[in-house]
């Protein structure tokens, strides 16, 4: 639209500023023919603009000095309402976008009264306030009619003419409104009367006054004609633009400025026209495929909904996921994986039951639809179901298109789907239901080994049912921030004083109390959830350290456990030391634990990973020894700063030699490795004094405390004298 105003304007410079204001009157678009200063970029404040804002009609016209040229102007706007293209195009409101104005010059207006008239007097173009608008400020500033002339021109309609005095000249005015405060006056001096002589004085003054009116008349009604009318035209046929009909009728004709506008107005509405398609298009289909995509899919099924409702007719919903999709990603990049989302919904395509030449004869049945829901994730919706084997006739077709070779570049591919399938009315009412329960059999399939399908039946296994429901409420806890840390005191022997805590993660249900990390911790795992809840714990545990450290805590260190799945997908130290710079502790008040299966799942990487964090300062304990598959080689391979002993073996080492042999022998080997030694588990007071005799460095247990939250424990940690709980 800024190239169509500027191209306008080359042509016909008298329109020499084209603006769209916006509704709090801030200029968003500005075209001008030429240079031009800018003094009013926001014109809110301006009498003008609440003029226009508080007119009743759509259409406002003025005539003004323009702030930023200071020359006499017409200013001619439309407010501009649009419907939303994202709504109804026929049931949302119009709202105001804002307004189009057009300022154009009124030289020939200026030149028309400014030119000499002789001995006819002078014709003067004045405001409500007598002053002469067509001159410039440097003008000879005598030129303002009395304003008690102006008041009686204005207020005496009966009245013909009014005398008075202008330029030091006894002077007869008439005056005709041409606009809202605009007047046109003819002033007519006296002597110019008193010249002439032998009784034609009158009929002078008479033909003066006459050829004065035809004048204001011509140019009111040539102003009218010549430019409002045809801009009101224009204004007309945007506001149907607005309302939503492209195809409104621009009635302008000629070959002048105008009838050129109007043209390029009917071009821009084509264009429009062509624009919203595009819209419609990419709103309710994938970009990448070219398949409907979820918001047509929902409209889509819920309609086939209604007419199976109303026809009795079963509907099938299949929720196809694609198996080692993310291979492809991970080897040959996103470029690969997007043609392979194209190729795979071409060949869905062609497993409908549209594409049967029995099927293509039904009548009054809506078509098979195939949609992208997102990712590597397809729907299929299959309405008038008559036979279930037409479930499984596509359900098939779709098993058989994903698993036939893609040649992606160079390379072939193999993929699978797996494929889970809800029916209409058996398993749910609703497309939120059918699509639940098509998801909840998808995932079914996926466990029963992938490339395959499965129906939703009330007989899926209980334990998939409720492992599907702990998963979507351990998303759902993540998204609402329902977990807390609790944390359990570790004691150094040597001095009975709490120098460590462990940060133990908690997940606080709303309905249902605390939930222990064993019962989600696997699951969070499988399903990787456990990086943003790893991530969040390691967050936390050093904000409570620097809250203690602020408190006047010193010399605690906190332990973090890390996952195996933490370990092995992201970059550990660059993500501890993230979170210590940003919590402002230091990398000797953070220890990370990682079990003996975490550091044998990658020993090469996770080797090299513990070695940067251990010459960072942050502390590397091996948790649960004892439990695992590591070997001497690997304590001696991996470096680590402490070890833990399992609390299984603590439990019988005053009771049990063997036991107590174990335990005796990690302690003499763990310090020969000089490792710190922490015993977990601790319980009773003979096994408090067993470890205190073989010389173990840390315990652990609830001997000395449980896991408490922060606030309970921080008195505890607050007395820097006091020995722990239970010591003796």
């Amino acid at each position: 639209m800024v190239t169509l105003f500027a191209s306008y304007q080359r042509a016909f410079p008298d329109y020499y500023e084209l603006r769209i204001l916006l509704p709090d009157g801030t200029e968003d678009t500005r075209v001008t023919s030429g240079p031009l200063p800018n003094v009013t970029e926001n014109e809110g404040g301006t009498s003008y603009f609440r003029a226009l804002n508080s007119a009743p009609e759509d259409i406002y016209s003025a005539f003004l000095r323009n702030p930023d040229t200071q020359e006499f102007s017409l200013f001619v706007s439309k407010r501009l309402a649009f419907r939303d293209p994202s709504e109804s195009p026929i049931a949302s409101p119009p709202i105001r976008r804002g307004y189009l104005v057009i300022t154009r010059a009124m030289t020939a207006v200026k030149n028309q009264f400014l030119q000499p008239r002789a001995n006819l007097g002078v014709t003067l173009l004045v405001d409500s306030q007598g002053r002469n608008v067509l001159l410039e400020a440097s003008d000879d500033a005598n030129v303002a009619i009395s304003g008690t002339v102006v008041a009686a021109l204005l207020t005496g309609a009966d009245k013909s003419r009014v005398d008075g005095v202008y330029r030091s000249e006894h002077t007869h005015f008439i005056a005709r409104k041409v606009h809202t405060d605009l007047y046109a006056v003819a002033a007519v001096p006296e002597n110019i009367l008193l010249a002439s002589t032998h009784g034609v004085t009158n009929a002078a003054l008479l033909i003066t006054l006459v050829a004065v009116a035809l004048t204001m008349i011509l140019v009111t009604g040539g102003l009218r004609y010549i430019v409002l009318r045809p801009i009101n035209t224009l204004t007309r046929a945007v506001h149907e633009m607005g309302r939503g009909n492209l195809n409104a009728a621009v009635l302008v004709r000629g070959r002048d400025e105008m009838g050129t506008l109007a043209e390029s107005f009917k071009q821009m509405a084509s264009n429009l026209r062509r624009s919203g398609d595009q819209v419609r298009y990419l709103a309710f289909h994938d970009s990448l495929t070219g398949l409907p995509n979820r918001h047509m899919f929902k409209e889509y099924l819920s309609d086939c909904l209604v007419d199976a409702k109303l026809t009795s007719q079963r509907l099938a919903l299949l929720y196809l996921d694609v198996d080692n999709f993310k291979q492809v990603n991970d080897t040959l990049g996103h470029h690969a994986g997007d043609e392979l989302l194209r190729l795979l919904s071409e060949r869905f395509t062609q497993c409908l039951r549209d594409n049967d030449c029995l099927i293509q004869s039904r009548p009054k049945c809506p078509s098979d639809l195939v949609a992208r829901l997102g990712g590597d994730e397809f729907v299929i919706v299959l309405p008038c179901i008559t036979d279930t084997n037409e479930i499984d006739g596509v359900a098939r077709r779709v098993l058989e298109a994903a698993v036939t070779p893609f040649l992606l570049g160079a390379h072939q591919f193999h993929v699978s789907a797996s494929v889970g399938i809800a029916v209409f009315p058996n398993d749910g009412l609703t497309t939120e239901e059918l699509t639940k329960h098509a998801d909840m059999a998808m995932y079914h399939a996926k466990r029963e080994g992938k490339n395959n399908y499965q129906l939703f039946a009330e007989q899926l296994p209980k334990a998939a049912y409720a492992k599907f429901l702990l998963e979507k409420r351990l998303r759902q806890a993540i998204d609402r921030e329902e977990f807390v840390l609790y944390y359990q005191p570790q004691v150094e022997l040597a001095s009975g004083r709490i120098l460590g805590v462990e940060a133990l993660l908690r997940w606080q249900q709303p309905d249902s109390g605390l939930v222990m990390p064993e019962d989600f911790i696997p699951l969070a795992e499988e399903t990787g959830l456990i990086l943003p809840l790893g991530r969040w714990v390691l967050m936390e545990a050093c904000r409570q350290t620097k809250r203690w450290r602020m408190a006047g805590i010193e010399n605690v260190r906190i332990s973090v456990n890390i996952s195996n799945v933490q370990l092995a997908r992201e970059d550990m130290s660059a993500l501890l030391e993230a979170n210590l710079l940003a919590s402002g502790i230091e990398h000797g008040d953070l220890c990370i634990e990682l079990t003996e299966t975490s550091m044998l799942a990658a020993p090469d990487r996770g080797a090299e990973m513990l070695a940067r964090i251990k010459a960072s300062g942050v502390g590397v304990a091996l948790d649960d020894f004892g439990t695992g598959y590591s070997s001497l080689s690997y304590l001696r391979r991996f470096p680590l700063t402490s070890l833990k002993i399992d609390r299984s073996f603590v439990r019988d080492i005053d009771r049990n030699s063997d036991s107590a042999a174990i335990v005796a022998a990690t302690i003499v080997m763990a310090h020969s490795l000089k490792l710190t030694v922490v015993a977990e588990g601790l319980e009773d007071e003979a096994q408090l004094a067993w470890l205190r005799a073989h010389d173990c460095d840390w315990v652990q247990g609830y001997l000395f405390g449980e896991a408490v939250p922060a606030a309970e424990l921080t008195n505890q940690l607050r007395d820097k004298t006091a020995v722990a709980a239970g010591w003796r």
